[in-house]
C-alpha cells in the first residue's frame, strides 16, 4: 500500500479548516444563546429557559461529537498519524525480508 502523504496533508489541512469553522460557529451559537437568554425577561423568560436548556444540551453534544471527529482525523491522517505508522511498519517488514 502506498500513501500520497502530500495529498493526505492537504486533506488534513482542509478538514482542519472545516472543523475550525465549525468550532467558530459553535462559539457563535453559544454566545447568541447567552445573549438571547439575558434579553428575555418576565413570564416569557421562564418558558424560554427550558428551550435554551435543551438547546444548550444539543450544543454540548454537537461540540463533543465535533471534538471526537477532530481527534480521529488528527490521529489517523496527520503526517505523523496512523497512516504514517502503518506505512513505516509495512516498509520495515519488506526491509526485514530483503535485509
Amino acid at each position: 500500500m502506498k500513501y500520497d502523504f502530500a495529498a493526505v496533508d492537504i486533506h488534513h489541512a482542509t478538514l482542519g479548516a472545516i472543523i475550525a469553522n465549525m468550532e467558530s460557529n459553535y462559539q457563535n451559537m453559544v454566545t447568541l444563546k447567552s445573549q438571547l437568554l439575558s434579553d428575555f425577561t418576565g413570564s416569557g423568560a421562564t418558558g424560554y429557559q427550558t428551550v435554551m436548556d435543551a438547546l444548550g444540551r444539543k450544543l454540548d453534544e454537537y461540540h463533543t461529537s465535533m471534538q471526537s471527529v477532530k481527534g480521529a482525523i488528527a490521529q489517523t491522517a496527520s503526517s505523523q498519524g496512523l497512516m504514517k505508522v502503518t506505512d513505516v511498519n509495512n516498509g520495515n517488514r519488506f526491509y526485514a525480508i530483503g535485509g
